[in-house]
């Protein structure tokens, strides 16, 4: 016998798409603003520390050679 109301049918199929899509979406759009706007600042701010560590150490390094040719 014949329902009066039509089935409700791929519901849950569209209901699952619909979650993985938005899971994906979501998770790559945390994922570019943490590495945009947390890991690449901390990067550079951790290579300009290096820079400035590096010229510290060859200007006591350079000072201590040029000691010793004397």
């Amino acid at each position: 016998m014949p329902s009066a109301i039509a089935p409700i049918t791929n519901r849950f199929s569209q209901r699952v798409t619909r979650d993985v899509v938005a899971s994906l979406t979501l998770g790559v759009g945390a994922g570019y603003y943490y590495w945009y706007q947390v890991h690449l600042p901390s990067i550079r701010e951790w290579r300009a520390y290096d820079k400035v560590v590096m010229a510290e150490t060859k200007a006591i390094h350079d000072e201590y050679y040029a000691s010793l040719k004397k």
